[in-house]
């Protein structure tokens, strides 16, 4: 063989040695990369699984959207009641009305004395009734009465004066005074006590005319022998027709409205059941 041909045939053979240690390497590093592989494997079967962390409300929402679940219908909010308006009461009509002040009255008797005895006269009796109230019912009252026998009284005391309808006029009335005898019959004391009572009819300016019927006695009692008597018929007057003080005004007052009456609340109609109402779908 030629020089060149042998020289050709070295190089293959060294090549050839070359070739069989790579695989022989290659092989190696398999076989190697093979048992750490197994050695991992086996290594992670002896570790427990670590728990499983609870799911979020959006890793629900997604599972659902996943596995393509039906979508959740959400009742719309219910609407807010209708507050009606309640319309203004109208005006109230007005109406005239008096003012009566607090008047004073003045009053003029004329009668008979001592109708029971044998000592009759005629009577006159002035009396005055202030225009205030004692616990808001008892009239004060104060007079005097004189006889054509000289007989006379002065005398204050208290009345409870009521209307019987619109016109009729009724005032019980009891007074204490000073007696004095003159030509008229005898009680045996100064001290006296007069007890009656008025009936009248009332005008619209508040003046009355009536009958005055009293007893007057000497407090021991009501025997003939203890009392005597005066029936008169009287005229009453409001003290301001003397004094010139205005009469009493009218005013307008204005009448209460009544009360609305309020329409029974309509019942709500019932809500529509989840299904058939508009849904919305979360996302």
């Amino acid at each position: 063989m030629t020089p060149s041909i042998l020289k050709l045939l070295e190089i293959l053979k060294e090549q050839l040695a070359v070739s069989h240690r790579k695989i022989a390497a290659l092989a190696f590093s398999a076989l190697m990369l093979g048992s750490v592989a197994a050695a991992s494997v086996a290594f992670a079967d002896g570790i427990d699984n670590p728990p499983e962390a609870s799911a979020s409300p959006l890793d629900n929402a997604i599972d659902q959207i996943e596995n393509k679940e039906p979508p959740i219908a959400v009742a719309p909010p219910e609407p807010e009641p209708v507050i009606e308006q309640t319309p203004p009461p109208p005006t109230p009509e007005a109406r005239v009305v008096e003012v009566q002040e607090n008047t004073s009255f003045f009053g003029l008797s004329i009668g008979a004395y001592d109708i029971t005895h044998d000592r009759t006269a005629a009577a006159f009796n002035l009396e005055w009734q202030p225009g205030t109230r004692i616990v808001g019912i008892l009239q004060p009252l104060f007079g005097a009465f004189v006889t054509t026998r000289g007989t006379t009284m002065g005398y204050g005391g208290i009345g409870t004066p009521f209307h019987i309808g619109k016109r009729v006029f009724v005032m019980p009335s009891f007074a204490v005074g000073a007696y004095g005898r003159g030509g008229g019959y005898d009680l045996g004391r100064t001290l006296a006590f007069r007890a009656g009572a008025e009936l009248a009819y009332e005008f619209d300016d508040k003046s009355r005319i009536g009958l005055n019927v009293h007893a007057i006695s000497n407090g021991e009692s009501l025997h003939r022998k203890d009392r005597t008597e005066i029936i008169s018929l009287v005229y009453t007057v409001p003290f301001n027709l003397f004094s010139g003080r205005p009469k009493p005004q009218t005013m307008l007052v204005a009448e209460p409205a009544p009360a609305p009456v309020e329409a029974p609340a309509e019942a709500e109609p019932a809500p529509a059941p989840v299904a058939d109402q508009p849904s919305e779908t979360v996302q």
